[in-house]
């Protein structure tokens, strides 16, 4: 399996893709595992260091074969899901300062990893289809934030994910592809890229609403929320929630309904917008385990949902 995934690589030396679909292997079998940990030998890792060293190895000629093999197999697949989430990866060293310090004194780098991930509705893993390696940038006042195009901000990288996802789109014309993204994709800018497309090859999306999300303009965030409670029961949904701190990992029953509904436009100096119609569903736990706080998500989709 690691050669058909490492076949493709546009490294320009086979000898680099052979070396590469050695390499895959051991971290494949050993995800969670250092290098040193994951080769056989100390010939291998520093082969393994040396090919990471090669000016040709790169995130993004790496990625490329594995993006190929994961759209061959998205193809045999009539729904696909492609979730995009920002994950933090922390490094840390010691510093090198003759005489000075300990052992437990320790710098770290902060790097953001961005990546696009194809699951089937079944929740198997069909691989990662693109992402973004980046660090975070320094905060700026919510005024200056606001007079800033998409491309300036960080929050660029949620409306990047779903373009790559009509791109995908395009090339799956037999698959549906569904983009999916946590409250932090809650950004207007995503929704009017989805006009840019066209209905042939555009992706759907559906993305949990922040919790300052607003349907229309004259309703406050309780009303909104008010209203989708009084929309008909669609049906009830169990989730299995994982573990967290003290609280056991348990299953909830989630009640949805569902209403048709506009999203107001942001008001900004340097873009006018439309308001878009989507469709929002509520997911909500009516009866949860005493102490507890009750499941509430409301999501945004661009599919219609009527049952």
């Amino acid at each position: 399996w690691a050669y058909s995934e490492a076949r493709t690589a546009p490294f320009g030396d086979q000898r680099l893709t052979n070396r590469f679909a050695l390499l895959l292997k051991p971290l494949g079998d050993q995800p969670a595992e250092s290098i040193p940990a994951a080769c056989n030998s100390w010939a291998d890792t520093l082969a393994a260091y040396r090919l990471f060293d090669n000016d040709q190895v790169t995130f993004e000629t790496i990625l490329a074969s594995h993006r190929g093999a994961t759209l061959e197999r998205l193809r045999e697949h009539p729904v696909v899901l492609l979730i995009q989430d920002t994950t933090s990866i922390k490094y840390t060293h010691t510093p090198v300062a003759k005489g000075l310090g300990t052992l437990s004194e320790q710098e770290s780098e902060e790097v953001l990893l961005h990546p696009t991930l194809a699951v089937t509705p079944q929740r198997v893993c069909l691989g990662a289809l693109g992402g973004e390696v980046g660090q975070r940038q320094e905060a700026s006042p919510r005024q200056e934030r606001r007079l800033k195009g998409i491309d300036e901000k960080e929050s660029r990288r949620w409306v990047a994910g779903y373009q790559r996802a009509c791109e995908v789109s395009s090339l799956a014309e037999e698959t549906l592809i569904i983009n999916i993204a946590d409250a932090e994709g809650d950004i207007y800018e995503w929704f009017t890229e989805t006009l840019e497309h066209s209905p042939q090859t555009r992706a759907e999306w559906i993305v949990r609403a922040a919790p300052d999300r607003r349907l229309a303009s004259s309703e406050s965030s309780r009303q909104r929320r008010e209203k989708l409670n009084r929309q008909p029961l669609l049906g009830k949904v169990a989730v299995t929630l994982p573990a967290k701190g003290e609280q056991e990992a348990r299953t909830a029953i989630l009640q949805i309904r569902t209403t048709r509904a506009t999203l107001t436009a942001p008001t900004r100096t340097v873009v006018h917008w439309d308001d878009i119609d989507v469709y929002a569903v509520l997911a909500r736990e009516e009866n949860p385990p005493a102490g507890q706080r009750p499941i509430d998500w409301m999501l945004l989709t661009s599919l219609p949902v009527t049952d």
